[in-house]
């Protein structure tokens, strides 16, 4: 038992990793005690491995897609779909509640959203070539949607101050 939990809290300390328990007796695995199928995060959180992230392959129709996220707060949410070639994403979410959805069909689209506050929204969809998107909310209960269908068109705007609830 000992053993086991050292190498918990090694686990523990070095980060985000995989913990792996060992029994003398193969056949007979304790299910309180093997680690095998969980990693431990430096919150000491404890997730199973079925549970974490799994990179997917790219298919031929989507090489050279490319797509950021980044999240400072909690209660944050950031999805993208980028559908054709060449195109790329980047989603920055620094509060509480923000909701980001980028979506793209088409080769050569740059989108981007940033949010700085609580409870903004933004969706961003393109249908088409070379297209530019951005966003930024700066404050709370900002919403903002847009669809553009075409080729080689330019939006950027910016929204501050408080939205109604």
């Amino acid at each position: 038992m000992a053993s086991r939990l050292s190498l918990a809290s090694t686990a523990l300390l070095a980060g985000l990793s995989s913990a792996v328990a060992e029994d003398s007796n193969k056949n007979n695995i304790d299910p309180y005690t093997d680690l095998s199928r969980y990693l431990i995060a430096r919150s000491g959180q404890i997730v199973p491995i079925e549970n974490t992230f799994t990179p997917v392959q790219a298919s031929a129709a989507q090489i050279g897609n490319a797509s950021t996220v980044n999240q400072l707060g909690s209660n944050n949410s950031a999805s993208v779909n980028l559908q054709g070639l060449s195109n790329s994403s980047s989603q920055t979410q620094i509060g509480v509640g923000n909701s980001s959805v980028l979506s793209a069909a088409g080769d050569d689209n740059n989108l981007r959203s940033s949010q700085l506050g609580y409870n903004n929204s933004t969706a961003i969809s393109v249908a088409g070539n070379n297209n530019n998107i951005s966003n930024t909310q700066i404050g709370a209960n900002l919403n903002y949607s847009v669809t553009q269908v075409g080729n080689g068109k330019s939006l950027s705007v910016t929204q501050t101050g408080v939205g109604a609830r």
